[in-house]
Formats: structure tokens, C-alpha cells, sequence
């Protein structure tokens, strides 16, 4: 569904994978103009499977009576209390090699290379950003940074605005979302909420601690102490849309 989304945008859409885009992360990619990987990016994993319990033993051993109506040969396929039968067996893995075809013809069409090519690289096996390169899954190594560049410089007149998404609170709304949850502290987790609420309590406000990966930040006033936590997250690899 998000690969049909995103063809249906009718924009170029270049990619940037951060430390792992594999299996469905590769199928929704496959389609961009560009893809950018880092080269210790996890990325690969063409292929599918599936799980079919065969509860019937435990009820059996804890004296569970289960009773079916079926209306057809494959109508309990997917019923955990019914005995896999050989019809079964067969619908069950022609599914799984029909979502293994179709995978294999996305990435075929998406990155130009033959089934014969697709398969030779796909098998659910993983690669790093540096093998995907040599076998044709990315087109470069790089990061977000370098991804924007391409985009600006190939699809925009270069001075494009870049919008992310979903987009940073504002100090009020990250403000109000804590306290709506009822948290005796207030946990922002933008940069530029930090930055905003820093702004804000200007002149009331003094740097108290940094810890690692956290600032803390005690504001003293009549109303008591405020505490402003905020902790560092790496950003996930992300797909982009450019449009002036």
C-alpha cells in the first residue's frame, strides 16, 4: 500500500536509508529515483514467509473438543485447531512463492535488472549498503545530507524549501501534550522544541547538568521548579518527496 502511495504522488522521490531498510523497507525503496545508503546499512532481505500453527496437539492434551463447519477443502487453512492436509500444504506455500514472484518482479522493474539478476541477490538474504551498491540495490553511498543535495540539485531549481515530516512540535503544543498525559516532568524529544523552550523561559532559566545523551534544564521561579528533559534519538532512515 505505501509503494502504491508513493507512485501515485506523480513526484520524483529519492530515498535515504539510515541504519535499516530491509525486506519491506527494500520493497517500499525499490520504486525511488535514487537510493542512498550508509555503507553499514542493513538492507536486502527479498523474500517473504509465513506462519501456520498447528494448535490441534495442546487442545487434544488439555482436553479441548474443537468442532468446525467447513464449506470447502481449503476452508480451514487457517485454522489453528484443524490438521494441515496435503491440499493445504499446497495452498499454503503457492501463496508464499505467488508474494515471492511479486516481490521479485517490484524490485525486477524498480531498480531495471532481470529476474535472473533479482534472484541471484534476493533469497531473503541481507546486505550492507556497501555490497548493495556493488550489486545494483542502492545507487549511492551517503546520508540523509547528501540525499537532499541530489534532490535539490536534480529535481528543483536548487533553492527548494525542505519540510520534515512529521512536523516538531512548538514549545506551547509540547508543553500541553505533557501535561494532557500527566507527566510530573516534561519530556520534548525535537531539537528545535528544545531550542523553542529555551527561548521561552529566557531569563529564568540556567543550565543546570548535561548529562550523556540528556540535557536538563531547571527553571526557578515563583511557581516552583520546572524540569525540561530531553534525550537524544537517532533519526530513522527516511523517504523523500521534493516539490518546489
Amino acid at each position: 500500500a505505501i509503494l502504491e502511495e508513493c507512485k501515485d504522488l506523480q513526484k520524483p522521490i529519492v530515498c535515504s536509508m539510515g541504519n535499516y531498510a530491509a525486506s519491506g523497507g527494500y520493497y517500499v525503496a525499490s520504486h525511488s529515483r535514487r537510493i542512498f545508503a550508509l555503507p553499514n546499512t542493513i538492507t536486502g532481505s527479498i523474500g517473504i514467509f509465513n506462519v501456520r500453527l498447528d494448535l490441534t496437539g495442546m487442545a487434544s492434551q488439555y482436553g479441548i473438543n474443537v468442532q468446525h463447519v467447513s464449506t470447502g477443502t481449503l476452508s480451514q487453512v487457517n485454522n489453528p485447531f484443524h490438521p494441515m492436509t496435503k491440499a493445504m500444504y499446497s495452498h499454503f506455500y503457492r501463496n508464499i512463492d505467488r508474494g515471492y514472484d511479486s516481490f521479485k518482479e517490484i524490485v525486477s522493474s524498480g531498480r531495471g535488472l532481470s529476474m535472473e539478476e533479482v534472484e541471484a541477490i534476493a533469497q531473503g538474504r541481507v546486505w550492507t549498503g556497501g555490497q548493495a551498491l556493488e550489486i545494483g540495490l542502492v545507487d549511492e553511498i551517503g546520508g540523509i545530507s547528501r540525499a537532499v543535495s541530489y534532490a535539490k540539485h536534480h529535481f528543483t531549481s536548487g533553492n527548494a524549501k525542505v519540510e520534515v515530516w512529521p512536523k516538531p512540535l512548538t514549545a506551547r503544543e509540547a508543553i500541553m501534550k505533557q501535561l494532557e498525559a500527566g507527566e510530573d516532568q516534561l519530556l520534548v524529544d525535537s531539537p528545535s522544541v528544545w531550542e523553542g523552550l529555551v527561548s521561552f523561559l529566557a531569563g529564568h532559566v540556567e543550565m543546570d547538568k548535561v548529562a550523556a545523551g540528556q540535557n536538563v534544564c531547571t527553571s526557578h521561579s515563583g511557581l516552583g521548579t520546572l524540569r525540561l528533559n530531553t534525550t537524544h534519538h537517532h533519526s530513522p532512515g527516511m523517504m523523500l518527496t521534493m516539490d518546489e
